[in-house]
């Protein structure tokens, strides 16, 4: 992902797609679990956004048949 221009707004929307039900609910937070039990997250508090990799997090999500999107909207 490449820096934009911090003046312009940009809006990102962020969907999960499954046919697996409630599954997604609980399988992104075990995951950030097991991250942080292996030393891939730091211990301590923490916003999701600012300690985990999106893409090999969505990735490990995708070998688990759980899809995200992701739609970026820049005003100009």
């Amino acid at each position: 992902m490449t820096r934009r221009d911090p003046s312009k707004e940009v809006v990102y929307r962020v969907g999960t797609l499954t046919c697996k039900g409630a599954l997604p609910t609980g399988v992104a937070p075990a995951r950030a679990a097991i991250w942080l039990a292996e030393g891939r997250i730091p211990p301590g508090v923490h916003a999701p956004e600012v300690v985990i990799d999106p893409l090999p997090f969505f990735k490990e999500l995708e070998e688990r048949e759980i899809y995200t999107q992701v739609g970026v909207t820049e005003l100009l």
